[in-house]
């Protein structure tokens, strides 16, 4: 790095710092949110025997298990400015959305809280929250 240049996170450090925040601000959700460790570099052995478990390729970086919105969970995709999603992630965010879900790409760690945020946050109509809720309850 020469003098003048700005420094850009690393997307292992945006998204640690991701779930710090969400553990600090969403204490009870955090226990059903958790991270999908897909990336990095693995032996063929490792690979194979991982796909065979049941890892998938294209899963979302972070998955958050609570019904909001008429959706009945949230999956966060994290990527560096100018990052693009994969074959696999377009894929992936169409099968979220085909089981009810929402899929939604992140360029930073205030792109991430904005999104749970508004994700997590009663709306002022209690009825509306509760008719999403039966909605989503009834998409399977």
């Amino acid at each position: 790095m020469k003098i003048g240049d700005v420094y850009q996170q690393t997307e292992h450090e945006i998204q640690c710092y991701c779930v710090e925040w969400m553990r600090w601000r969403y204490p009870n959700e955090s226990r059903v949110f958790f991270a999908v460790p897909n990336g990095g570099k693995r032996s063929r052995k490792t690979a194979i025997d991982l796909k065979r478990e049941g890892v998938l390729a294209g899963v979302s970086d972070f998955v958050l298990l609570v019904a909001r919105k008429g959706y009945h969970f949230l999956c966060i995709e994290m990527k560096r400015k100018g990052g693009r999603q994969s074959d696999a992630q377009k894929a992936f965010s169409l099968a979220v959305a085909a089981f009810g879900g929402l899929y939604v790409l992140c360029y930073s760690s205030d792109d991430f809280c904005r999104v749970v945020d508004d994700y997590l946050k009663e709306s002022k109509n209690k009825e509306e929250d509760k008719e999403n809720q039966r909605n989503a309850s009834g998409r399977i």
